[in-house]
């Protein structure tokens, strides 16, 4: 069992949506206000970048942070103007059958161009059907590996999706899996969902995070609210008969923020976060946000 259980409260905005950049200062405001921390900019493969780079910028100058939904087929070059202004970005990796369900060269191409213009990753790993041979998963690990261990910015491994006839030794096997990917990114927090954590009492030891949970910002004290309602409620009630405390965290895990894994704007923005009582794990703050004397 983890020691501790941690969870990023966010507000959760599809590319799908109308453009509601008119809006963004109040909504901002109300985030703000209701201790959510950060927008969760889901998107469509194939969109383009620049309005997730234009969402990002409203969002962080109005005191939020954007983590954007990145797919294996983006062109890498926009990572230079989204790491100015979202304070992370995620990958979703799946296997159907035993075989990836993305292009597996242009996910390794990711990684490199994300770690080369210093933007932070997420891993979100999800597993359908049969298992992928142990072979070739480890044999990809390696390769993406490579740029995991060169740039150390895959900030936390998500296990979000087991099969669901999974037995206990299909259960190990993923585990072990996970445990491979954490072997060649040691930065990294391991995570899971809260829905698998709390149904699946042999796969609780795999992480000790649930990664972005979705908040709805009308709902009053969010922060503390989100606990009892939706995703994250089976879990915590489970965690607090076995006394294991479960609290809210920013989108970048404090190890990251101390080490300064991110842009001067979007610094700032982290910097309006750390103070507050919500998030006070994130106390090792880099030398060059402390105020001058």
């Amino acid at each position: 069992m983890p020691a501790q259980l941690s969870y990023v409260p966010v507000f959760e905005y599809s590319s799908d949506q109308p453009d509601f950049l008119n809006e963004t200062k109040e909504l901002a405001r109300h985030l703000f206000e209701s201790e959510v921390p950060a927008c969760y900019f889901r998107r469509k493969q194939g969109r383009d970048l620049q309005r997730a780079i234009k969402v990002a910028q409203e969002f962080n100058t109005r005191g939020i942070l954007t983590v954007v939904e990145l797919w294996p087929d983006d062109p890498v070059l926009p990572f230079r103007n989204l790491a100015e202004w979202a304070v992370s970005g995620t990958i979703g990796l799946h296997w159907v059958d035993g075989v990836p369900a993305f292009d597996a060269d242009a996910v390794l191409e990711l990684l490199d161009g994300a770690g080369r213009h210093r933007l932070v990753l997420d891993l979100i790993l999800k597993f359908r059907g049969t298992l992928p041979d142990e072979k070739e998963f480890k044999s990809w690990v390696r390769k993406a590996g490579k740029w995991m261990k060169k740039y150390s910015h895959v900030q936390t491994v998500k296990l979000a999706e087991i099969p669901a006839d999974a037995d206990a030794a299909m259960k190990q096997t993923i585990a072990g899996y996970i445990a491979s990917v954490l072997e060649v990114s040691r930065w990294s927090k391991r995570s899971i969902s809260a829905s698998l954590w709390a149904g699946h009492e042999d796969l609780r030891t795999v992480a000790a995070d649930f990664g972005f949970i979705t908040v709805d910002p009308d709902v009053e004290q969010p922060v503390d609210a989100v606990q009892k309602t939706g995703e994250l409620a089976d879990a915590v009630r489970i965690a607090k008969e076995s006394a294991i405390p479960v609290y809210a965290r920013l989108p970048m895990i404090p190890r990251f923020y101390s080490k300064g894994w991110f842009a001067f704007e979007v610094g700032k923005t982290l910097d309006a976060w750390v103070d507050r009582n919500a998030f006070r794990d994130y106390r090792d703050r880099p030398g060059w946000l402390e105020d001058p004397r």
